[in-house]
């Protein structure tokens, strides 16, 4: 049993993790440090921060790496704020996000699977969904087209009239002036 206090071991886990982190800038390997590292031959090496945890492992880049992919999450789940779901994703990363820093959250396979799984299912059609495209027929042969190049090609103008049935795509009438008899 140890004699010193949980906050005194807390802190020490800290700066060693920071002190390994600082010394081996590319990381010591996958499963060095955190929770794992309790079966390896080696002591230990558990920074109580799961961001010092992936520092320890795979350095500098794996952190920097991990931290962009973050970044790029949060800001895929802000541009899809009015899903209730994105939402939710948003709410729970900034908690994990906070938790991390005292814990290593994302070790735990249920919670892991559960949140990467939920956020694929709801990032998933943004990096799925190709540009809307329009066929023509072009000298017998079909021809895919973008929108913006159809429009382009064949100077369409989206229709303003708000009616349901109306076809935006249609050819605007050229406005001609009329004689007067």
């Amino acid at each position: 049993m140890s004699t010193a206090s949980s906050n005194y071991q807390r802190t020490s886990a800290l700066r060693d993790g920071l002190s390994d982190v600082i010394s081996q800038p590319f990381g010591a390997g996958p499963g060095t440090a955190g929770p794992a590292s309790a079966h390896n031959i080696a002591p230990a090496r558990i920074a109580e921060n799961y961001y010092l945890q992936i520092g320890q492992e795979v350095g500098w880049l794996g952190l920097g790496l991990f931290i962009a992919i973050l970044v790029a999450i949060v800001r895929r789940l802000l541009a899809m704020r009015a899903e209730p779901l994105a939402r939710v994703l948003l709410a729970s990363l900034v908690g994990i996000s906070f938790i991390n820093l005292v814990s290593h959250a994302w070790t735990d396979d249920t919670l892991a699977l559960i949140w990467w799984g939920l956020a694929g299912v709801v990032l998933a059609p943004l990096l799925l969904k190709p540009e809307p495209s329009l066929t023509e027929v072009v000298d017998g042969e079909t021809a895919s087209l973008s929108q913006s190049a159809i429009l382009k090609k064949n100077k369409l103008k989206p229709k303003t009239n708000k009616s349901k049935n109306a076809n935006p795509w249609r050819k605007q009438p050229k406005k001609t002036k009329r004689k007067k008899p």
